[in-house]
């Protein structure tokens, strides 16, 4: 039976995505894992995972359309089924805007004062100056399993068209695990050092469109300037 699948919150934070492409196409046969798109959230450009096996039999949500998490992107199901009936009711709901299952916002802070806490009746000593506080360890970020190579299919694709060795390429994802984006910037760095230098002349100015991840650092670091005291 056909179901419709949904944008996936791929961060803690995201809110919505943007299409950038889709790796699958109308009819293509699908299981899980495989990659069914690329998208932009308010982090970086990541890979989305189909989670259900099946027939891509309708795509919802179009290359460059931003889509909230949890509105339908694509229509799965067995080949040669007949989905008009659910096109239509995905297409409606993105439209609307509707999410079937929205995803709960944190608790706000309560607005009472906060009344003075009261002294205790026990005096207690600070601690000695000697006793020296110990700082966490850092925190290891993206450490890959010795001996692994763990890579996206997409990147592995990539690697393979371009006749590039992967086991050079540094992951940014999950665990080390290296992305797509890893392995273009990999070859656009070699790229441009044996390109070098090129001089060009700005004869106009350029509008160029922010992109959705800048425009949440920029409102954050806009939020921070205005509420947080600096001295």
């Amino acid at each position: 039976m056909a179901k419709i699948t949904e944008m996936t919150q791929l961060s803690p934070t995201m809110a919505e995505g943007l299409m950038v492409k889709w790796i699958k196409k109308i009819g293509d046969s699908i299981e899980p894992g495989d990659i069914l798109a690329e998208v932009e959230t308010d982090k970086a450009v990541m890979e989305l995972e189909a989670f259900d096996s099946g027939t891509i039999l309708s795509i919802i949500a179009e290359e460059g359309k931003k889509v909230k998490v949890g509105l339908p992107i694509a229509i799965i199901g067995k080949s040669g089924e007949d989905v008009s009936a659910l096109i239509q009711e995905a297409k409606k709901k993105l439209e609307d805007g509707s999410i079937s299952n929205p995803i709960p916002e944190p608790a706000k802070a309560s607005s009472k004062a906060i009344e003075e806490p009261v002294k205790p009746s026990v005096q207690v000593d600070p601690p000695p100056s000697s006793v020296k506080v110990l700082e966490p360890p850092p925190k290891s970020f993206g450490i890959p399993v010795k001996g692994k190579l763990i890579a996206s299919p997409l990147a592995k694709s990539i690697a393979l068209d371009k006749g590039l060795d992967i086991t050079k390429v540094e992951g940014t994802g999950p665990g080390g695990r290296i992305l797509k984006r890893d392995v273009l910037g990999f070859i656009s760095n070699g790229k441009s050092q044996n390109r070098g230098r090129l001089n060009s002349a700005v004869t106009e100015d350029e509008i160029i469109e922010i992109s959705g991840m800048r425009q949440v650092i920029a409102k954050r670091l806009h939020d921070a300037k205005n509420n947080i005291p600096h001295f």
